[in-house]
């Protein structure tokens, strides 16, 4: 019979090598000893196998150790176009992978009849080795019976095994820590915002490079930036997604776009290089209760216009197809940027009243031209006249 030694690169696989690595005991060993006919230089030779890779999975398993000190704290790292963590780790391990195979193969019994075409051909060695065998014959006698070189070769296996053990819990530690920091997005921010600090002073020269030329580099990140719901959410989501190269170009782009004084939320909404819509948005906002005055039918009201507020967005360009980032605008722009008395306007109001607007007209509270128009008034009035102190006015 011929035994598969696959081991599938994900966290299933490194389950599996430690529920295998987990059965060893002396009933089964023994057993494994007596089935598959070892003979006493068999035993030698595996015993110097076992020595020769428990070698080589001690110092891997030094250098996994060191590589997890740094893993989860790095954003970015290589080869993650390739591979997920699981498999960056499995190929850090190759020699205690390829090791834990042989052993458990050499533990197989040889079987040379004919199988029923339903019985599975090829069976890993993880789950068909005597050493994980859980319906073995106890032996009477133990090792009081064999040669010293048995009790030996049991010795070496055990310590083996617990390497091994330690190694792959090692390597679920590193990968449930990943996990635990891609849902933590104050953790996973305080990451971000450090890595991007290291490559920014690492990349001074590349930054005054562009600027000189005036070029910016093409990144793959601020277009995944500008399709996220929100800021954190895009940290959270790319975390451990770029390369090196790929972030280095990230962070030297940022640091260009930067120039425009917009914020991340207002680039992911309007765009990096929509800034003029942006001033225009920010005096809007600035004097949003001047805006609402007169503005919806009805009596004197203690809050916003759900329907002026949602207008506003329309003019802004946000909300104009399904997938557009409504909550987005209202959470993070809308109710952080305006700085007047009204309470917080609900994103699901916005929502609705956006929908009667665009749908049913004749049902809104408000003429969505006539509003319009007068943002537009409004913007025209309060607009600083000198361009360079347009800044100073407007940033809030």
């Amino acid at each position: 019979m011929l035994y598969s030694t696959i081991v599938e690169k994900n966290e299933q696989g490194l389950q599996m090598i430690i529920e295998a690595a987990e059965k060893f005991e002396e009933g089964k060993y023994l057993n494994a000893i007596y089935d598959c006919h070892l003979s006493k230089d068999e035993v030698l030779g595996v015993t110097e196998y076992v020595r020769e890779y428990k070698s080589k999975l001690s110092r891997e398993h030094l250098a996994l150790a060191k590589f997890a000190l740094t893993f989860n704290k790095k954003y970015a790292t290589d080869n993650n176009k390739c591979f997920d963590s699981a498999e960056k780790l499995f190929n850090r391990i190759r020699s205690t992978i390829s090791g834990s195979k042989k052993i458990y193969k050499k533990f197989c019994r040889t079987v040379r009849k004919q199988l029923p075409p339903t019985a599975e051909q090829h069976p890993s060695v993880f789950k068909r080795s005597e050493l994980v065998n859980n319906y073995y014959s106890e032996q009477l006698f133990g090792f009081e019976t064999y040669d010293m070189c048995v009790q030996t070769l049991y010795k070496e296996l055990e310590e083996f095994f617990m390497e091994l053990i330690k190694s792959m819990a090692l390597c679920r530690m590193i990968i449930l820590e990943e996990s635990a920091i891609r849902n933590n997005p104050e953790q996973c921010i305080n990451i971000y915002n450090k890595c991007y600090d290291e490559m920014l002073n690492n990349s001074r020269m590349m930054v005054r490079t562009f600027k000189e030329h005036k070029i910016a580099p093409d990144s793959e990140m601020e277009r995944r930036k500008k399709q996220a719901g929100s800021l954190p959410e895009f940290i959270c989501a790319n975390y451990h997604k770029p390369d090196i190269s790929q972030w280095q170009i990230y962070v030297v782009k940022s640091e260009l776009s930067k120039g425009n004084d917009m914020t991340d939320v207002e680039k992911i909404l309007f765009g990096a290089d929509n800034e003029e819509l942006v001033q225009k948005a920010r005096i809007a906002i600035l004097h949003f209760d001047e805006l609402e005055k007169d503005a919806h039918k009805g009596k004197h009201r203690d809050k916003h216009s759900a329907y002026c507020v949602a207008s506003f967005m329309l003019w802004c360009g946000i909300g104009t197809t399904q997938d557009d980032k409504v909550k987005l605008f209202v959470e993070e722009y809308f109710n952080k940027t305006y700085k007047g008395d009204y309470p917080p306007v609900k994103t699901n109001a916005v929502n609705n009243a956006k929908n009667i607007m665009r749908h049913k007209p004749a049902e809104s509270s408000l003429d969505h031209e006539t509003f319009q128009d007068k943002i537009e008034r409004i913007i025209d009035k309060y607009a600083p006249k000198d361009e360079s102190s347009e800044r100073c006015a407007v940033n809030f």
